[in-house]
């Protein structure tokens, strides 16, 4: 399939992008895959996707370089790098995207099928508050979650935990819903969007542009900044704090998507969730609605 940079990136990735270069509006571009070189300018070192279009000159054939960091959101020209990134992008590994899979049946680690393992680090469902079907993927309890959530760990190692986070993410969407074909195609993340240092479920819906999953968050926006759900005390009292809380704007992509997915850290009674699902179902009652929660405060018996 060939096009401009903007339709292919929309096409496949539905992300809209900035354009550094005239050329990446003209035709005939095709995405060769994934470079195992990394964007330097955004802050989790995403893997740049590779574009390339035939051309010719004195009679010989050359291929232009487009290359796209979804996380920063920009098109650049191999000259648009020093020498140095130019050699190291040249060089580097291109590793084709697959455009349909086969699925095999869904297991967990532990070869057992999703939701009937009993062991507690594996994904359990939840119980559905509003949404199609919901997981959580891990207990609370794991290190990894608590260093990117609350540990006052240096930059790096909140990184190198987040991005074993996503790897185990990734799995499960590729595991139990299909590489390329899950229901969703839309993020949205319940999260303050007050600028921090760093935000798990920021950098997890980022990581999932990459695979089709378009971040979308900034279209849900709050009426007041309520104080975190763990401060206020019955469940009762959490949804009336939140009924009525949130807005949603829609935009082309919402609109022309096939499902959502509601991506947060940490599951506990499910009422932020739950109000968030509430809003958007009425909105667009004919689209499904996934939740996916990187961990759950209680044990899964409790869910479902």
């Amino acid at each position: 399939m060939s096009g401009t940079i903007p339709e292919l990136v929309r096409s496949k990735f539905k992300v809209d992008i900035k354009l550094l270069n005239a050329r990446f509006k003209e035709d005939g571009w095709e995405l060769e895959g994934e470079s195992s070189a990394v964007c330097t300018d955004c802050d989790f070192g995403s893997n740049l996707l590779v574009f390339r279009k035939a051309y010719e000159s004195s009679n010989k054939l050359y291929k232009y370089w487009c290359l796209v960091c979804l996380t920063c959101k920009e098109a650049a020209a191999l000259g648009n790098y020093d020498s140095e990134s130019q050699k190291l992008i040249r060089k580097s590994l291109i590793e084709k995207l697959p455009q349909m899979a086969s699925r095999d049946e869904p297991k967990c680690t532990h070869s057992k099928t999703f939701g009937e393992c009993l062991n507690m680090s594996c994904p359990k469902k939840l119980r559905a508050q509003g949404w199609d079907e919901g997981w959580s993927l891990t207990m609370y309890s794991d290190n990894r979650v608590y260093k990117c959530k609350y540990g006052k760990f240096p930059l790096n190692e909140r990184l190198e935990a987040a991005g074993e986070i996503y790897a185990m993410l990734k799995n499960f969407i590729d595991n139990y819903f299909g590489r390329n074909t899950a229901p969703f195609d839309v993020c949205i993340t319940p999260v303050s969007h007050v600028k921090k240092d760093f935000e798990l479920t920021h950098y997890l819906a980022e990581k999932l542009q990459r695979i089709g999953i378009s971040n979308q968050s900034d279209a849900l926006t709050e009426k007041i900044k309520l104080s975190p759900m763990k401060s206020i005390g019955s469940e009762k009292e959490r949804r009336n704090a939140l009924d009525g809380n949130f807005l949603f704007n829609t935009n082309s992509l919402i609109e022309n998507s096939r499902g959502f997915l509601l991506l947060d850290d940490v599951f506990d009674t499910g009422s932020t969730l739950s109000a968030i699902a509430k809003l958007i179902r009425s909105r667009y009652p004919e689209k499904p609605m996934y939740v996916i929660a990187v961990s759950r405060l209680h044990s899964w018996d409790e869910t479902e």
